[in-house]
């Protein structure tokens, strides 16, 4: 880490648990800034959700799934 950081940190955990939670809520919140494309995955998540339970679309169990996976990335 370059100094700066250093010293940010060592300040950090000069916090309370409390206050580092809140800081952490605050950074995590400010990754979230693009509404546009969060907005786009909720909207693709709803419809892929009405397409299984209309019968549009079928799933497969997880455990199959995650199966798979496994077999293909040993």
């Amino acid at each position: 880490m370059s100094g700066s950081l250093d010293s940010l940190q060592v300040k950090i955990m000069g916090l309370s648990s409390a206050e580092r939670l809140q800081l952490l809520e605050q950074l995590i919140a400010g990754l979230d800034q693009d509404e546009p494309l969060e907005r786009d995955w909720d909207d693709l998540a709803i419809r892929r959700l009405d397409d299984v339970q209309s019968g549009r679309l079928e799933s497969e169990p997880a455990e199959l799934v995650i199966s798979r996976l496994e077999s293909l990335f040993p």
